[in-house]
């Protein structure tokens, strides 16, 4: 069996179900700030920028920008210790942890994470990186895993941009495949299974990932690199939306 230095995940959302927290602290900004949520549908302010999210109900760049800082200054409290580690993600960690665990980026989990890697010496949490930085990261590394299972309407019917980018780097990934995402995609993943529990369909995915032969990752990935050239082209991606709009194919 061969040796593998890293194995990459993304965190927040994927690892960390961070809504509840999220959605509890867009409440009480919208509350102070005097906007009435009652008939918000707050989840979907899920993921795009705060900025963006406070646009729509604030056209004073002063008012926004005080939104923002409220819900920062909230979250750092008490929103970033409401969420909860998906099913079997802080299981699957533990079983890392012993041979280091290097974690980079920011955003709504960056305290939680931070205070993890302070009482933990095996975690090293980076924060924001450049791209330079992560593409370095991504060069190391053996596996890279994107752990987001179909769970909520967020992610089931999202499509991780972040697989593009793993896929493209010539490496084995492993990742779930989602409701939205195309089924070619088992051709070039090695696929977490959808029917078992998600940390053993991990384990066995990674565990898959690691006995593959190089030929059976150099096959996935060019078999990727056709597929890309084929329906993933700017140009590919504009007249299928074309279609869509004037034609109402696919």
């Amino acid at each position: 069996m061969l040796n593998y230095d890293a194995i990459l995940f993304d965190v927040d959302g994927t690892l960390i179900d961070s809504a509840p927290g999220i959605i509890n602290t867009l409440k009480e900004v919208f509350d102070k700030m005097g906007v009435d949520t009652t008939h918000v549908n707050l989840r979907r302010y899920l993921g795009p920028p705060l900025r963006k999210s406070f646009g729509e109900h604030f056209t004073d760049p002063a008012l926004i920008e005080k939104a923002t800082d409220l819900y920062r200054d909230s979250y750092a409290v008490k929103g970033s210790h409401e969420g909860d580690a998906y099913p079997g993600a802080a299981e699957m960690l533990q079983h890392l942890k012993a041979a280091g665990l290097i974690l980079c980026g920011d955003g709504d989990a960056a305290d939680r994470i931070r205070l993890c890697a302070e009482r933990d010496w095996r975690i090293t949490f980076t924060g924001q990186i450049t791209p330079e930085a992560a593409a370095t990261y991504v060069e190391s590394a053996t596996v890279l895993v994107n752990p987001r299972p179909n769970g909520e309407a967020y992610t089931r019917y999202s499509f991780p941009s972040k697989n593009i980018d793993y896929l493209l780097s010539g490496k084995p990934v492993v990742a779930f495949v989602l409701d939205g995402m195309s089924p070619d995609y088992r051709n070039f993943l090695f696929e977490a299974r959808p029917d078992c529990d998600p940390a053993e369909a991990l384990r066995a995915a990674i565990e898959a990932a690691i006995q593959a032969s190089p030929e059976e990752v150099t096959r996935r990935w060019q078999a990727f690199l056709r597929y890309a050239s084929d329906r993933l082209l700017a140009r590919t991606v504009a007249e299928t939306i074309l279609r869509i709009s004037f034609d109402g194919e696919e």
